[in-house]
C-alpha cells in the first residue's frame, strides 16, 4: 500500500485515541460536560482521514466484499487480514476489560464500546494496509 494510507490510518487510529482521552479525562476530572465538545476535532480529522485510509483506497469494499466475488488471491489476503486483526482485536479487548477491572472497577463504557465496534471494523484494513498487500 502507499505511504499516504499508513499516514491515513495512523492518524485516524490517533484521533480515535483522543476521543477517549477526551472523554475519559473529562469524566474522571469531573469537568463540566461542555468540555466533551472538543470531541469533534478528533471527530472531524477522524472522518477525514477515514475517508483517504478506507474508502479512497477502496479498501473498506474489499473487507466487506462477499467471499464468492473474490479470487483464490484475494481471498488469502482477506483470510490473512481478518486472522490477524482477530487476534489483535482480542488481545485489545482482553486488555481493556483487565484495566477496567483493575483500575475502574466499574463496567466499560458505551464510548469504549463504540470505540471497540469501530476498531473490529477497520482493523483487517488496517492490516493489509500495514502488511503491504497490494488489492
Amino acid at each position: 500500500m502507499k505511504k499516504k494510507n499508513i499516514t491515513a490510518v495512523v492518524i485516524n487510529y490517533i484521533s480515535l485515541i483522543f476521543v477517549l482521552i477526551i472523554f475519559y479525562v473529562v469524566k474522571l476530572l469531573d469537568c463540566s460536560k461542555f468540555y466533551l465538545f472538543l470531541e469533534i476535532i478528533p471527530l472531524v480529522v477522524m472522518r477525514i482521514s477515514f475517508n483517504f485510509a478506507y474508502h479512497k483506497s477502496g479498501l473498506w469494499k474489499f473487507i466487506h466484499k462477499s467471499q464468492k466475488t473474490l479470487d483464490e488471491r484475494e481471498s488469502q489476503i482477506l483470510y490473512r487480514s481478518i486472522r490477524m486483526s482477530y487476534n489483535i482485536f482480542v488481545s485489545l479487548c482482553l486488555m481493556l476489560i483487565l484495566i477496567f477491572a483493575v483500575i475502574e472497577k466499574s463496567p466499560i463504557d458505551v464510548v469504549t464500546v463504540i470505540w471497540l465496534g469501530y476498531i473490529s471494523h477497520t482493523l483487517p484494513a488496517a492490516v493489509i494496509v500495514f502488511g503491504g498487500e497490494e488489492i
